[in-house]
């Protein structure tokens, strides 16, 4: 049966449910491969989407997909109100299998406890271990302690409510601009960036809600991840990618006036190991990696065990820096399960791109989309094609959805994902 993954996003991360149809962001852990995934029940279309995944090889058929009815409470609260599917649950654990989750937050922990599990029985690193991976300021500065400060880019963390602020911005004159951020804000959250010679004075400094900040060299550039896998034994690179950002064309520069206008992280292109990804070339991954393994080895040393990403910057003169750790199952982890459901299908190697779409308001389901892309769709047995994820979100009217592009380049992945975006937007 393989492992169980429920994926609550939304339970994981109380203040996103907010963001419209996040519960079912739970459905991109059907990329992930062969294993039983918890979905919420009620999405008509689901079917299909499994039919398409199966046709493409990415969806194995001896996936389970378990439904739960959610009700407002979540895949935890709908798991543990279904008998059946709390059965399947222990049933899975008790043949030696693991849980897979989202991330270890106090809603997984809780749901661990509720379900008369042990956290041994997930594949998910402790939270005590995996919070503080996931500060900001305590990576730079066990960094710091180890000699590795030259991972990041130059920075200071200072207390932010006696001065020490305005004092690291005057002392700093970056020509080319700086970032404020909370130590512990998820993703592009808790960041405020400032232009060369600019202060705070005009900013809206209300996600900077903090006793404690970051104050650090800000670079126009390319991001990009790198996830590794730790074991007792090992750590091996598991992925890279090259992220995209709202707003920004697939692989250009983002320039200062982006990051300053704040920029939501969008999806990510992985390739095979040994290609190129436009600016972000094999030598450039290799030698991050390099960079980073001292670092990873702390992470190992300190017991932590599973993926982690870590998300860096590449500038336009090849410098590249470290920026945070991830200490949870991130959009390239679920980019690099389809990849290596469709690598064997390409002599030489293959590039996934798939990032998040606007779809107009007129394509009411799943099944009107993937009409207007049906010539594109990708099969098993294809050299190039496209597949949807986040449809759900289509039937619910919020007028956005996920798009897939594989093709053997990086140019006609995203050659590809244009054409197909085109048609939805």
């Amino acid at each position: 049966m393989g492992n169980v993954t429920i994926h609550d996003v939304a339970g994981d991360f109380p203040h996103l449910q907010r963001v419209d149809g996040i519960e079912r962001y739970c459905y991109r852990a059907l990329l992930l491969g062969g294993r039983t995934v918890v979905v919420p029940s009620g999405d008509e279309e689901l079917s299909l989407l499994l039919r398409d995944y199966e046709e493409a090889g990415v969806k194995s058929s001896k996936v389970k997909v378990v439904e739960v009815p959610v009700n407002g409470t979540g895949l935890y609260g709908g798991v543990l109100s279904d008998s059946k599917s709390l059965r399947m649950v222990r049933g899975v654990v008790s043949k030696g299998s693991k849980i897979d989750l989202f991330c270890a937050s106090p809603a997984a922990e809780n749901f661990i406890r509720d379900a008369e599990l042990d956290w041994d029985t997930t594949c998910t690193p402790r939270r005590e271990i995996a919070d503080i991976w996931g500060r900001k300021d305590y990576l730079r500065k066990v960094s710091s302690s180890k000699g590795l400060s030259h991972l990041f880019p130059e920075h200071r963390v200072v207390n932010s409510g006696n001065g020490e602020l305005g004092t690291a911005l005057r002392k700093r004159c970056n020509a080319h601009g700086f970032v404020v951020k909370v130590p512990d804000a998820a993703s592009s959250e808790g960041m405020v960036f400032l232009g060369p010679g600019e202060d705070l004075s005009n900013r809206d400094l209300s996600e900077l809600n903090s006793s404690r900040l970051i104050v650090e060299e800000a670079y126009e550039h390319y991001p990009f991840s790198l996830v590794f896998e730790i074991s007792d034994m090992d750590i091996h690179l598991h992925c890279f990618s090259l992220q995209v950002l709202d707003g920004v064309p697939m692989g250009e520069l983002v320039q200062m006036e982006d990051l300053k206008r704040g920029i939501p992280h969008r999806g990510n292109i992985v390739g095979s190991f040994g290609s190129d990804l436009g600016p972000l070339s094999w030598l450039i991954v290799k030698r991050a990696v390099e960079l980073t393994m001292p670092l990873m080895s702390v992470v190992q040393n300190s017991g932590y065990r599973g993926k982690i990403g870590l998300d860096l910057l590449l500038t336009e003169y090849d410098d590249i820096f470290l920026l945070e750790c991830n200490a949870r199952t991130s959009n390239s982890m679920y980019t690099a399960g389809v990849h290596r459901s469709v690598v064997e299908n390409f002599d030489s190697g293959v590039v996934v791109a798939m990032a998040n779409v606007s779809v107009r308001k007129s394509i009411k389901d799943y099944s009107e989309a993937r009409a207007l892309l049906d010539d594109l769709f990708y099969h098993g047995n294809s050299t190039s094609g496209v597949l949807m994820y986040h449809t759900p979100l289509i039937s619910l009217g919020l007028g956005k959805a996920g798009l897939i592009a594989i093709a053997p380049t990086f140019d006609q992945a995203v050659d590809l994902f244009h054409q197909a975006e085109l048609r939805l937007v």
